[in-house]
């Protein structure tokens, strides 16, 4: 249950740092949201590179992807500024991020395998930003204060304003890549987005203050000592399984979804907007009931039971119905809601727990090793996917240029991804999550020892 120590005002966020942090993780949520929700629709629908081609891509790029969060992680937990740590390499980033969000939506007229290698070069370029801002961003968070109850609130702020980029991010796949033509203008859109969201990220990076003295008198550890005291800690490995799996689910969700209105339930015109509204209604209920789930049964319970409803509603995706998918979306959407408010202080409390035992506060490093485990699953996810159209012979050009439905294969092929795959790995997941230890009464009494030990 969520502690109901006293921390004092001076553990309490202001109101303009909640909502800056908020629109921040908005502006991050805006590039990342359309390249998560629609990179390989685009470049399979409009740009034509073959499903394998983009599979193949993504697994060479997690190598890099999953290496880079550690790194970055321990150089900004080893940094020292006037400003912080994590400061520094947010004004930086915040600049070129932008730039790098627009470059992928502009691949040269070539050969598959030109077009294959400046996929690779371009999501290598957005996601090196994306690391270095989103890493230092989130590790800012159980800096800005002790009380759980206020990380929660941070983080319904986040979620808040990110739902809002999730709107954004999941209404313009549908507007443009669901139909035949739109290349041009999901581009020029695309423009307008990379504009919208740099401007929130430098507004953040410019307007958000650390809490320099914070760790002044800490140990400085080295990368490879600090990976191996997170992949000791069990709270960290409990967690951390259980994240592999739901980002897999929920970082492919919204392409899945793309196709399966498309050419299993065959939704066309406005009715393609439905996904959106059932996924912006279950996003509203959940961040109205979350923290009451949070109060009555604490982080791991809340998750474990939404948890169980998420694989359900995978489950009954297998049945090709309107109303039962619809039903379906929105169970699934408010499951990953509970985990994307409830995730990253969960991590807070881990960095707690480590500090008790070390001594010593590396945000940055847990948050990276986080990624360096987890990230790979974005590349899985898109690699399962993609195996699984190329596998059904998915052919895009018979749609895009003649209208003309894709094979019954295809169909099962993505219900079997969606109601099938991700279901289990729903799962699994939820099996590590049980085992995670920080809850009940040695959670209450992490919170006493840390609240003294920062008094």
């Amino acid at each position: 249950m969520t502690e109901t120590v006293n921390y004092g005002d001076n553990e309490k966020i202001p109101l303009k740092v909640n909502m800056v942090y908020g629109l921040g993780n908005m502006g991050t949520s805006l590039l990342t949201g359309i390249f998560d929700g629609a990179i390989v629709k685009y470049y399979t629908d409009k740009v034509f590179l073959e499903p394998i081609y983009i599979g193949i891509a993504f697994l060479i790029f997690a190598i890099w992807n999953a290496l880079n969060d550690p790194i970055f992680g321990n150089m900004s937990d080893k940094t020292r500024t006037k400003i912080g740590r994590r400061i520094p390499y947010l004004r930086v980033t915040s600049f070129i991020f932008g730039i790098a969000f627009i470059l992928l939506w502009f691949p040269p007229i070539g050969t598959q395998i030109e077009i294959f290698i400046y996929l690779l070069i371009t999501i290598f370029f957005f996601d090196t930003c994306f690391t270095i801002y989103g890493l230092c961003y989130i590790a800012l968070m159980p800096e800005l204060s002790l009380d759980p109850n206020e990380r929660t609130k941070l983080s319904l702020y986040m979620t808040v304003f990110g739902m809002i980029a999730v709107m954004i991010t999941f209404l313009i796949p549908f507007m443009f890549l669901t139909r035949i033509g739109g290349k041009a203008e999901f581009q020029f859109i695309c423009i307008i987005i990379a504009i919208v969201g740099t401007i929130l990220i430098i507004l953040a990076a410019f307007t958000l203050k650390e809490r320099v003295g914070f760790y002044d008198k800490e140990k400085s550890f080295g990368l490879i000592e600090n990976t191996k005291y997170c992949l000791k800690n069990k709270s960290f490995i409990t967690f951390v399984i259980y994240n592999f799996g739901i980002t897999l689910i929920f970082s492919n969700l919204v392409t899945s979804i793309l196709y399966y209105t498309q050419y299993v339930i065959n939704l066309t015109g406005a009715a393609v907007f439905l996904p959106l509204i059932i996924v912006i209604a279950g996003f509203f209920i959940t961040y109205f009931l979350t923290p009451r789930l949070d109060e009555k049964f604490g982080f791991r319970k809340s998750l474990l039971i939404t948890g169980v409803f998420g694989i359900f509603g995978f489950l009954l995706l297998l049945i090709p119905d309107v109303v039962l998918s619809s039903i379906a979306i929105s169970i699934i959407a408010a499951s990953l809601a509970v985990y994307a408010i409830l995730g990253n202080p969960m991590i807070a409390d881990i960095c707690d727990d480590d500090e008790i035992k070390t001594g010593t506060r590396r945000e940055g490093s847990f948050f990276g090793i986080n990624a360096l485990v987890t990230k790979p699953a974005i590349s899985l996810g898109v690699f399962i996917l993609t195996f699984m159209l190329n596998y059904s012979e998915y052919f895009p050009q018979i749609t895009e240029y003649f209208g003309f439905p894709q094979s019954v294969g295809v169909k099962i092929a993505i219900q079997i991804t969606m109601g099938l795959i991700f279901a289990g790995v729903f799962g699994l997941s939820l099996i590590s999550l049980y085992f995670y230890p920080i809850h009940g009464e040695y959670y209450s009494r992490l919170k006493e020892e840390i609240k003294k030990r920062h008094l």
